[in-house]
């Protein structure tokens, strides 16, 4: 599975995965729930958890999520 993250300052970034190349499907709620994160970053796989690193908006740094069962096989 390929990811990409995006950049929205408005309702925060997203997240989509393809499993072909061709077709994407969002795999987050807008933000990850929190509309202040507005870029992802970065995306690995490390011992069975998806991390995701992200930018906050409004000088609010970054902060590092992690999933631990598989949205992005769903």
């Amino acid at each position: 599975v390929l990811y990409a993250l995006t950049r929205n300052n408005v309702t925060g970034t997203q997240m989509f995965g393809t499993s072909d190349g061709t077709t994407w499907t969002q795999r987050n709620i807008n933000g990850f729930g929190d509309a202040t994160n507005i870029s992802g970053r970065a995306v690995i796989i490390f011992n069975s958890k998806l991390y995701i690193g992200l930018e906050r908006g409004g000088g609010g740094g970054a902060t590092v999520i992690y999933y631990t069962n598989a949205p992005w096989n769903s």
